[in-house]
Formats: structure tokens, C-alpha cells, sequence
């Protein structure tokens, strides 16, 4: 496979599928997991977010790293973190989402964080391997360089756009995990924007 080619201060548009196009982003508490290490990836690895949408079985990405970090470094941290918090939310220490233990998925899936933790230690230790066993994404992902304002636009309205392209919704104001919200409607509750400069 040829190594991905990194740009210096370069807008990167993202899609990323999930494994098996499973529609793991079908629900509420997954889409708002994958918005909370979105936030933390930001804020730990310090890129640029312009704009997002998670769809069912796919997230697209506008998304400018710093200079310390390269595009892969950024998506690996998220899809890393992503898959490592949706098993612990949703799996049991076994990895199964069956009932096992006394514990079914939707008792579970009212866990906290730290309960699955203190019940499994383990995990910390066994982390990649759960992740390798049980894939949450795809390997890697498609990139495109934004090459201009006009790009960057056209790409923009694409992802805004997804929802109603895959008829997930209808109306979209009423889609909440895009960054619809954000340039249309003001709404910053779930993430900031960062300002796209021309």
C-alpha cells in the first residue's frame, strides 16, 4: 500500500466507514460517544474541525492538522479512541454483546465508564487486542486535499447534505449530529467550528 502524502497546513476532507458498514451510529449515545472524542482528539492534538457529519455507517471530515501531526496521526487517534470507548460501552469483558455474566447489552449500555472499568480491569491491558478482534472501522480511510475556497465550500455543502442524500432525515435542522447546527443554526452544544479563513 503507498504511504498517504501529507501536506503542511492543509483542510483535509475525511470519510471513514465503519467495518462491515455496520450502522453502528444508528442511535443516540453512540453518535454523542463519537462527538466526545472528536472534542478530546481536538483538544489533545490541537487540529482544525471546519465541519462533520456522522451518518449511520460513516463520518465525514473537514479537518486541519497541526504541524506536529500528520492527517494519519489525527485519524487514528479518533478512530482509535472511538472504537477503544464503544467496546467498553457496549461489549462485556468477554467482548460478546450477548447476555453473559448477569449483564445484558442494555444494562450495559447504562454503565458508566468507570463501572466497566473497575469490572474489567483487563481491558486496559488487552486494548488493541479487543480492537483488532472485534473492528469497529474499516482500515484507513479516503482523503481528499481541499484545493481551493470553492472546494472547500463544495465539500462543506456535501457533508451538510448527507443526511438528506441517504434519507436519514428530512429536515435539516432537525439533524443534530452535523455541523449543520453550527453554521446554520448557531448552535455550538455539541462542538465547536473552528472559522474557516478565505
Amino acid at each position: 500500500m503507498l504511504k498517504r502524502f501529507n501536506l503542511e497546513n492543509q483542510i483535509y476532507f475525511i470519510t471513514s466507514k465503519t467495518f462491515d458498514n455496520e450502522k453502528i451510529f444508528s442511535d443516540d449515545r453512540s453518535c454523542r460517544l463519537f462527538i466526545e472524542v472528536l472534542n478530546e482528539c481536538k483538544d489533545k492534538y490541537g487540529f482544525e474541525l471546519f465541519g462533520y457529519v456522522i451518518m449511520p455507517d460513516h463520518i465525514h471530515l473537514l479537518i486541519k492538522p497541526n504541524p506536529r501531526n500528520t492527517i494519519s496521526d489525527v485519524m487514528h487517534r479518533i478512530k482509535g479512541s472511538f472504537a477503544y470507548k464503544y467496546l467498553m460501552m457496549t461489549r462485556n469483558h468477554k467482548g460478546s454483546a450477548t447476555r453473559e455474566n448477569g449483564i445484558n447489552k442494555p444494562t450495559l449500555l447504562r454503565m458508566s465508564q468507570s463501572q466497566l472499568r473497575v469490572a474489567d480491569p483487563s481491558w486496559v491491558g488487552e486494548k488493541r487486542q479487543r480492537i483488532k478482534q472485534q473492528p469497529i472501522w474499516q482500515k484507513s480511510f479516503y482523503d481528499h486535499a481541499i484545493r481551493n475556497h470553492q472546494d472547500f465550500l463544495e465539500k462543506l455543502n456535501y457533508i451538510h447534505k448527507n443526511p438528506l442524500k441517504h434519507n436519514i432525515a428530512n429536515d435539516l435542522n432537525q439533524y443534530q449530529y452535523s455541523s449543520y447546527q453550527n453554521y446554520y443554526l448557531s448552535n455550538n452544544n455539541l462542538t465547536k467550528i473552528d472559522e474557516y479563513e478565505i
